[in-house]
């Protein structure tokens, strides 16, 4: 059965949802920014000596604060939290979308879903306790459903490839013979062949991202429980 979502379109929806959520924070700390200016209490004390400060005023600082230090507030909560979740999940849906780890069609569903859930989520995080923080956990937790599938697809792939991730494979031959395991250099090799290029090392990219794979995933449940701890 053919994939209704080619890789290309994987790539431009994982491009669009990456865009989408870089505006989105990009927004949330330009609006911190500004409740933090119209509230005069900076972060830094020396923040209010800045040369800037009046033109800044001028420029963004007109109507409502949004609520002051309490925004602010809920601004570098929402910011920490995305940092925590939104990173990882982009990174890692980019490694199994390239090595196809995980089918173009869920890969395409995955991202849509996790931004939507991500945009949702801010939205209601920063409305604090004007609304039952159900709203906030219910898009909290359908991101987090979408990392730890995404996740799921690239230890599967993992476990497919073996328990050595290589960096570098070396005289492939054409006629498909398969690698030995070479236990001193823990990389696969193969047969020398008669090739002229024989001694040319070829890159083996699938490896190369399957590398990354394991640093990335060990590292993204660590966050993924430290997030799930004090969310």
């Amino acid at each position: 059965m053919s994939q209704r979502c080619s890789k290309k379109t994987f790539l431009t929806t994982l491009c669009t949802a990456s865009a989408v959520l870089a505006a989105k924070i990009g927004i949330v700390h330009f609006l911190t920014v500004r409740s933090r200016m119209m509230s005069k209490d900076p972060a830094i004390p020396h923040d209010g000596s800045n040369a800037l400060t009046p033109i800044l005023k001028k420029v963004v600082c007109f109507g409502s604060d949004l609520g002051g230090k309490k925004f602010v507030f809920l601004g570098e909560r929402l910011a920490k939290n995305c940092a925590e979740n939104e990173p990882f999940f982009l990174v890692l849906a980019g490694l199994c979308g390239m090595t196809g780890a995980v089918p173009h069609d869920t890969g395409c569903t995955l991202v849509t879903v996790f931004t939507a859930a991500r945009v949702a989520h801010s939205g209601v995080f920063l409305l604090g306790d004007k609304v039952n923080t159900a709203f906030r956990s219910t898009p909290y937790v359908v991101g987090l459903a979408c990392n730890f599938i995404m996740a799921g697809f690239g230890l599967f792939d993992l476990k497919a490839l073996g328990t050595h991730h290589p960096w570098l494979v070396i005289n492939r031959q054409s006629n498909g013979s398969k690698p030995r395991q070479d236990r001193n250099l823990d990389k696969l090799v193969y047969p020398p062949t008669t090739s002229k290029n024989s001694s040319r090392p070829c890159l083996n990219f699938k490896a190369w991202y399957s590398k990354i794979f394991h640093q990335l995933l060990v590292t993204n449940m660590r966050m993924l429980v430290v997030t799930m701890l004090y969310s």
